[in-house]
């Protein structure tokens, strides 16, 4: 039903001011969640974090100095993290197994972002996620019966070694993505929920 909703929207002659109500009402969904969740952080009722053993050296120049320039007191950095039991780890160029927990939808200035974790830092009570951003360029297209279709589900983009970092709090993470890396960097994200298991 969801697909041949999709479907149905991206009609060149479906109503526009039905379809940007949709959009901003799936986006504050979405926001809600992300709210409740951070509303949720402040009893500490209903999240549960923990981290794994600490990582060994991150032998990164920029995110060390990302890092030093964040963050002023002592801290640990980890490979991985559990929140709420599902697990989400850190992005390593030598990825030869069939799942990662690294690649995120994240929520940051009121936009939806998609970006890899870096770094997991814990200090004092403070749990921070360093995520660096990949570049989106399109969304999945096709065209059926001379109507063109938007799939919103699969993005394209880039994943390059910027310098660029962003330094997340849980309630910033909105879903973990699955992901595949083609040469030049390439990548295509697919942004289906995931909220038991390893992508």
């Amino acid at each position: 039903m969801m697909i041949n909703a999709n479907k149905k929207r991206s009609f060149s002659s479906f109503n526009r001011r039905i379809n940007l109500f949709i959009e901003q009402l799936s986006t504050s969904i979405i926001c809600s969640r992300s709210t409740s969740a951070e509303e949720g952080s402040s009893t500490n009722d209903s999240v549960h974090i923990r981290c794994g053993k600490p990582a060994a050296f991150m032998d990164d120049n920029n995110l060390n100095l990302f890092l030093s320039n964040q963050i002023y007191t002592p801290f640990t950095t980890h490979q991985t993290c559990w929140i709420n039991k599902l697990k989400y780890s850190i992005y390593t160029h030598d990825i030869n197994g069939k799942t990662s927990d690294s690649c995120v939808l994240y929520r940051d200035d009121n936009l939806n972002n998609i970006g890899f974790i870096m770094a997991i830092v814990s200090e004092s009570n403070n749990k921070h996620f360093v995520v660096r951003p990949a570049i989106l360029t399109y969304y999945d297209q096709f065209c059926l019966r001379q109507e063109f279709f938007t799939n919103k589900s699969v993005v394209y983009g880039q994943f390059n070694d910027t310098t660029e970092f962003k330094l997340m709090r849980h309630t910033h993470l909105l879903l973990k993505l699955a992901f595949k890396i083609e040469p030049e960097n390439k990548c295509t994200f697919f942004i289906f929920p995931n909220t038991t298991e390893s992508t």
